[in-house]
């Protein structure tokens, strides 16, 4: 995944488990960071703060 133009960060899924996010200015990237040429997926910013934010307060 090539981000340009963002910035990107790895977010733990757990033990052992990362996963990379790219964020541009229209959407949020995300991939395995084990399977780095694996399928890829990307949502909205705004979906992507209230997915964090669910995560974060469960």
């Amino acid at each position: 995944m090539a981000v340009s133009g963002g910035s990107g960060q790895n977010e733990s899924l757990g033990p052992g488990g990362f996963e990379n996010v790219g964020a541009c200015p229209h959407s949020v990237h995300v991939r395995d960071s084990k399977v780095t040429d694996g399928p890829t997926f990307a949502v909205d910013p705004a979906a992507w703060t209230a997915f964090l934010g669910h995560a974060t307060a469960h």
